[in-house]
């Protein structure tokens, strides 16, 4: 029994402190190929799977993710959930934690049934073991929110993102990132049923706000290109392009050129030179949009189909209807 309490202690302990081995400072410091490969070591060589394997296994799973290493990455959390279900039982908060982790993960996946399942079991756990007005509740809420967004579910959606945005202006704060994230959120949501009424003044209070935290920052790229979107749509396209463009410049600094957020930087804008008649830029971006979600995703993925058909109807809008076919024939068999 004092074995068992002890390894628990250590586990919570070690989750809520940073190590500072290899491992966890190539993963804060960006290095992730190298935290990938200096985990998969650790993990290796350890073969008695104690906690400190536990939090090799974590930090090599959350390494993974932002090297959108996504198979690897779903591999090592559901170890994960294994570990910690052995050591601590079902009905604890790092196994919620987990499961909302693993949900994010088939969210971006577009495994929607899973990450809708996993999200409910951590929104469970975490009501029932920190109440509703915690933040780990609150982070669960948004996941599922998001889920219901994309899917557009809005009638489910809508109070869970207000619900999760009260819960961080109460707990956190207005300066606090997580509380920007839910003003993020809400902004696309308003922005997603079409009420830019509500979406434009919450973007502008987000871009105010993160721009006093740095102007290089990715919180302010995706609010930056938020807001393009939303003017693009709206026909304002002197007030669009710009707010493209500095997205691009923050998310290739900020993640590189092989990341899926700097291709949905690169995809919006060729959507947006494409309305415009650019086609040149246009094709230029979307080719180079599709080889980043091919890579990363692959060809089942919905980003994918997506990007093939703004291909498709680049080439369609210039009357090069042979080019265009095979692309809208491709999204069609990626979406089967």
């Amino acid at each position: 029994m004092k074995k068992t309490i002890l390894i628990i202690c250590l586990i919570f302990i070690q989750f809520g402190f940073s190590q500072t081995d290899s491992l966890t400072y190539y993963n804060n410091n960006g290095e992730y190929e190298k935290a990938i490969k200096f985990g998969k070591r650790k993990v290796q060589n350890n073969v008695n799977k104690d906690v400190d394997y536990i939090i090799s296994i974590k930090n090599l799973a959350e390494a993974c993710i932002n090297a959108e290493k996504f198979d690897l990455a779903e591999k090592y959390y559901l170890e994960l959930s294994k570990l910690l279900i052995s050591s601590l039982g079902e009905e604890d908060e790092l196994v919620a934690k987990c499961y909302n982790d693993l949900a994010s993960l088939y969210y971006r996946l577009a495994e929607y049934q899973k990450a809708e399942s996993l999200f409910l079991d951590s929104l469970r756990l975490m009501k029932n073991i920190f109440g509703e007005n915690h933040p780990d509740y609150a982070k669960a809420l948004e996941g599922l929110a998001l889920l219901y967004n994309n899917q557009g579910a809005y009638q489910k959606a809508e109070p869970l993102f207000l619900k999760c945005f009260e819960i961080r202006k109460k707990v956190l704060g207005k300066n606090h990132p997580d509380y920007i994230a839910s003003l993020n959120n809400l902004a696309f949501f308003y922005y997603s049923k079409g009420d830019y009424q509500k979406a434009v003044p919450l973007y502008l209070q987000v871009i105010e706000i993160t721009k006093k935290s740095s102007e290089n920052h990715i919180n302010y790229a995706t609010s930056l290109n938020n807001l393009a979107t939303l003017y693009n749509d709206q026909g304002n396209s002197q007030k669009a392009e710009p707010l493209y463009l500095k997205a691009i410049e923050i998310r290739k600094k900020n993640s590189g050129e092989n990341h899926t957020d700097y291709a949905n930087s690169l995809n919006n804008l060729a959507i947006f030179y494409n309305e415009q008649g650019a086609y040149q830029k246009a094709e230029s971006l979307c080719l180079q949009a599709l080889e980043i979600y091919k890579k990363v995703l692959g060809e089942n993925h919905p980003d994918y189909a997506t990007s093939l058909d703004n291909l498709a109807s680049l080439y369609d809008n210039q009357g090069k209807y042979l080019k265009a076919e095979p692309f809208y024939l491709k999204a069609l068999e990626t979406r089967k």
